[in-house]
Order: C-alpha cells, then structure tokens, then sequence
C-alpha cells in the first residue's frame, strides 16, 4: 500500500463519505427541511398570518358549536317544561329524553328496585323503581316512582307496595342516575324483595329482575297515584355554561386578530423605517 497512488486513496475517501452520507437517520434530513424552511423568509413573513387564520377558524368554529349546543339544552329544558298533553309511548316511534309519554298496563310489584343514598333536602334516601308490563305488547318498562327518605333504622325499608291492576301511567321520559365511580358491584346477594342496588344501570337491572326491559325509565308525573316525593329537573348543564364557553372561544378569537393585528403593525413599520 505504500507504493499505491495518491489518487486511489482520495477515491476511497470520496466512497467513505459518500456512504457515511446515505446512512445518516432519516429524521436528521428532514429536521435539516424543517430548519431551512424557518429560515426562509417569506415562510417566516407570511407564517404568523396563516398560524392567526388557522386557529381564528378554530375558536370561531368551537364558539359556534357551543351555542349550538346551548340552543339545544334550550329546547331541551323547554321540553320538560312543557305542558303539553301526554302522548301514547307507541305513537313516538322513537322516545327521546323527556318526551312526554303515557302508557297503560300494570306494575310488577314483585320485582321493585330500590336505589340507595340518593339525596333530596339533605336526607339520603331511596329513589323507587318498579316494573311495569305494558298491555299493548307485554314489553317491561321501568318506572321511577320518585324518592322516600330512608328510615332512621336501616333494617326497616320504607313501604313502597303497589297493586297489580291495569292502569295508565305518564311521565317523562328519563334515565337512571349515575355517580362518577362506582367500584363496587351494584347489588350485593340478597334473597327478598325490594332488591337494594347502588345506582345500577338498566342492564343490571335487567339482570336482577331476569327480564328485559325497555332502554328508557319513565319518571313518573307529579300528579300521578302512587307515587313518593317527585320533583324531576334535567340532570345535565343548562344552556348558560355553553354560552359561558362560547364567550370564551370567542373571546380567544378576539385575541389572535389582536395578535396577527399586532405582528401586521411591527411589519409595516420596519418597512417604513
């Protein structure tokens, strides 16, 4: 090798870097793009404007949908209110949250839930869930018959019995309660009747009771017989928290035209200068 030629030795080294060149990570070439497109300068004069157009559409898009959102907890809670007469649940088709529905059948008085540690005025209690068979096509639906404070000894439940007779129900079209965590099962093992459960769903009802039921739970009307303390409001957020966020995004918008504002002010003044 000492007597080889100097220019075999630079074609070694042309071939060295050459290889070193196509075995560099992927990302290196392509943090280089990046790098060199930050230093373009018209990616950096005109970035700042589209940045400001993207997130303009954004917050205005997010600000609509929140009032959106709120004409719909409007209309929503104008439903509950509502006065209007009780329709047959069978005329609906397709039963939506707090319609107002009227049904006729009869309860199973041997199948009844009671949900424990629900509040009202301070007091636990128990909201009253009791099967009814509907007379039209022998379907179960459950019914919420309202709340009874729990007595002062836990072994004595509240008498929540009913007759069996055919009868027309109406209320509005609900849904169980629900705590955020629940880790324990909803019904421990019991042999007797009413069964006691910790906000169970309608499948874990179902289960207990071993029969199907409808996916909706009728909240029985004030007005209605045999019912406990009702006093039925929409469980969900009203109509002000989604105008609070669309303020809010809409507020953010109002910020970055300040923003782009701003950037367009400096940008003309260095021109000036």
């Amino acid at each position: 090798m000492h007597g080889a030629p100097k220019n075999v030795y630079k074609t070694m080294s042309i071939r060295l870097i050459q290889n070193q060149s196509h075995n560099e990570p992927q990302h290196l070439s392509n943090y280089a793009i990046v790098e060199k497109l930050f230093q373009n300068p018209v990616f950096i004069k005109y970035f700042p404007y589209f940045a400001g157009l993207f997130f303009l559409v954004l917050f205005l898009s997010l600000g609509i949908w929140q009032l959106e959102r709120a004409q719909e907890k409007t209309s929503l809670f104008n439903k509950f209110d509502d006065t209007a007469p009780y329709k047959e649940m069978m005329e609906y088709g397709l039963v939506r949250a707090f319609d107002r529905i009227k049904v006729s059948g009869k309860y199973l008085p041997n199948k009844q839930i009671l949900i424990e540690n629900v509040p009202r005025g301070g007091r636990l209690g128990y909201f009253v869930i009791s099967p009814f068979m509907i007379s039209a096509d022998g379907s179960t639906l459950l019914i919420n018959r309202g709340w009874v404070a729990k007595p002062m000894d836990p072994e004595n439940l509240p008498s929540i019995s009913i007759e069996d007779k055919i009868r027309t129900v109406k209320g509005h079209a609900g849904h169980l309660p629900k705590i955020a965590i629940r880790t324990d099962p909803a019904f421990a093992q019991q042999d007797s009747w009413p069964r006691i459960g910790r906000y169970p769903s309608i499948s874990e009802i179902q289960n207990e009771i071993q029969m199907s039921s409808l996916p909706i739970v009728l909240l029985l009307s004030p007005d209605s017989e045999d019912g406990f303390h009702r006093s039925w409001k929409p469980a969900v957020s009203g109509p002000k928290t989604h105008y609070g966020y669309a303020l809010q995004w809409f507020a953010f918008s109002l910020a970055v035209i300040c923003v782009v504002a701003w950037v367009k002010k400096g940008d003309f003044k260095s021109r000036t200068i």
